[in-house]
């Protein structure tokens, strides 16, 4: 006995016809009836609306980092092409982070030099006055009009040694060393030394040196989205 060739077929009609037609076809019995609805809703993937927000939102991400304008962007006559854009977007995410991190670098980077360009004229390692043991060193600022006021009251010191620092327009600055177990800081308007332990001068040379290494680093990245 020959094994005919058996064929799917789907019929559609009005809902108020659907059991006088089914009857009627299994009545025949030439076909096997199914339901084609719950048949399509099987083969449906379930996708929330929040899964397809966070689709559109990374593939926002993509064209913003790559520089192309949403507006100017269409979909239409591309057929069956698509891309792994959550591959795409978590690449892009990590070079972006990336750059972040970089620019914050340079940021604190350059608050540090403009900070150390006070302190040019003190051309010495810092790392001497963290150096001494029985003694501490103090960088003190004075207003001219305020300098026989320090000086008698620095007087009244037991032990302790002081000379011009450097001089600005109105201001004074002093370099005073006194004993470890004696405190200067409520008395004169001690300036606040950068924490370092080379000059400044060398410092800001070493700032200057790692700016040009991130900025470096910068680029590739940027380039590295376009490949």
């Amino acid at each position: 006995m020959a094994i005919s060739e058996v064929k799917k077929i789907y019929i559609m009609g009005l809902k108020k016809d659907e059991d006088r037609v089914i009857t009627f076809l299994q009545e025949k019995g030439c076909i096997e009836v199914s339901d084609a609805v719950k048949e399509f809703e099987k083969k449906e993937e379930k996708v929330s609306l929040k899964e397809i927000e966070d689709s559109l939102n990374k593939i926002k991400f993509i064209l913003n980092s790559l520089g192309v304008d949403i507006r100017r962007v269409s979909l239409r006559g591309r057929g069956e092409e698509s891309f792994e854009f959550n591959k795409i977007y978590e690449e892009l995410k990590t070079i972006d982070d990336e750059i972040r991190r970089i620019e914050n670098e340079k940021r604190e980077l350059l608050k540090r030099k403009e900070i150390l360009k006070n302190f040019l004229s003190f051309d010495f390692p810092f790392i001497y006055l963290k150096s001494l043991k029985e003694f501490r060193c103090y960088l003190v600022e004075i207003r001219k009009r305020e300098i026989e006021k320090f000086k008698n009251e620095i007087s009244k010191i037991p032990f302790k040694f002081y000379e011009v620092a450097k001089k600005e327009k109105g201001v004074l600055f002093y370099w005073v060393v006194v004993s470890k177990d004696i405190n200067i800081e409520e008395k004169f308007n001690v300036v606040l030394l950068p924490d370092i332990e080379d000059s400044p001068k060398k410092e800001i040379e070493k700032i200057d040196k790692r700016l040009k290494e991130l900025e470096k680093e910068k680029q590739e990245l940027n380039l590295s989205k376009k490949r």
